[in-house]
């Protein structure tokens, strides 16, 4: 349920947006969007490193960064931030 409604407010906004998945795990919201037919430029985040290992490895064209999401800065803004 809680996909359906993060979905709810990328499809409402233009296309092209840019998305940083907080707590990405192994990808399951990218998984979530791709079966959607959502296209976002997506970007995951895990303080976990065996979640990032495997989130790469299922998707090696998307881009995964191990580490504390409050202890990184990033060169670049995103549309939106989402933390599951």
């Amino acid at each position: 349920a809680r996909y359906e409604r993060m979905k709810k407010v990328l499809i409402s906004e233009t296309k092209n947006s840019t998305l940083l998945d907080v707590g990405c795990g192994y990808g399951a919201f990218l998984e979530y969007l791709e079966k959607q037919n959502i296209v976002v430029a997506y970007e995951g985040i895990d303080i976990v490193e065996e979640m990032i290992n495997i989130a790469g490895n299922r998707h090696p064209e998307k881009k995964f960064s191990h580490g504390n999401f409050l202890d990184l800065t990033f060169d670049k803004t995103f549309d939106y931030v989402v933390c599951n």
